[in-house]
């Protein structure tokens, strides 16, 4: 699987996608309804705070939520909610049309295998259903570049790098291999036609504006991330070098990134976590 890998990053610069990939972080991809729910505790923490440190965290936390890309380099809406919010609805309003548009953070989706095994040539970048589509077992055995997956979830993360658009790709030039399944509505319709009342769970527990559990629980979030920024940086690193290497040199910069990839995946998967963390 560690030759998967880096052959797969080499081939497709999938690294490269997930760091600079829309949104920019995970809890951009929240549906519009989440977002607010995250979003509405860190204004009111924000509102009743005189601590400049602290304001200036719960910004960054905000704009986790509120960044985006764009033809023009893109931004956040973060100082839009800090400065012009003055309700629980001001927020949702301005989260609501800033979203507007952004299916990003709208489709969420499962791929699902209509086929026991699915076969993924990294060469050509096809799949197939048949073990032998591209390689005979002699071949296989002796390294050919082909990945197999009994688990939809997984042929998403790994080949499609949970991409929307390249999965519903997939599945069009694939339609008896796979299928994707959009999980949710469109909620931002569904809210804009509907009273604005926001329940936040767990409100009533609240603690104080500064407590040490929310800190504490936020700087756990900021090691995670730290770890995959820094790992992702080493691989960054690996791939160059591995590219521009030639002889033994080659040999050390392909061992570097297989001894780096679990490092990333472990990092990489507590950092995907984070999306669905409430703050």
């Amino acid at each position: 699987m560690d030759n998967f890998n880096l052959k797969k990053y080499l081939a497709e610069g999938r690294l490269l996608k997930e760091m600079i990939g829309t949104p920019r972080y995970p809890e951009g991809k929240l549906s519009v309804k989440d977002k607010i729910k995250a979003i509405v505790p860190l204004w009111k923490q924000y509102s009743q705070s005189e601590d400049t440190s602290l304001r200036d965290q719960i910004k960054d936390k905000i704009s986790r939520y509120t960044t985006y890309d764009n033809e023009y380099g893109g931004g956040s809406y973060a100082i839009e909610i800090l400065d012009d919010a003055q309700s629980i609805e001001d927020v949702a309003k301005i989260v609501m049309k800033n979203e507007k548009g952004n299916t990003t953070s709208q489709q969420q989706y499962s791929v699902e295998l209509l086929v026991p095994t699915v076969y993924y040539n990294v060469e050509n970048g096809e799949l197939s259903d048949n073990k032998n589509e591209w390689y005979t077992d002699d071949e296989l055995k002796a390294g050919a570049d082909q990945t197999s997956y009994t688990k939809g979830s997984e042929l998403d993360d790994i080949v499609f790098s949970g991409d929307y658009d390249q999965a519903l790709d997939f599945a069009k030039r694939y339609p008896t291999l796979i299928k994707v399944v959009k999980d949710s509505v469109q909620e931002q319709d569904e809210l804009e036609d509907e009273d604005i009342e926001l329940e936040i769970p767990g409100e009533e527990n609240n603690a104080p504006v500064g407590d040490k559990k929310l800190q504490a629980k936020a700087s756990r979030q900021d090691v995670k991330i730290k770890a995959y920024k820094e790992i992702t940086a080493k691989m960054k690193d690996a791939l160059e070098k591995f590219k521009s290497a030639e002889g033994d040199a080659k040999e050390a910069a392909k061992e570097e990134l297989k001894a780096l990839t679990p490092e990333f995946q472990a990092a990489k998967k507590e950092y995907e976590k984070l999306k669905g963390v409430k703050l």
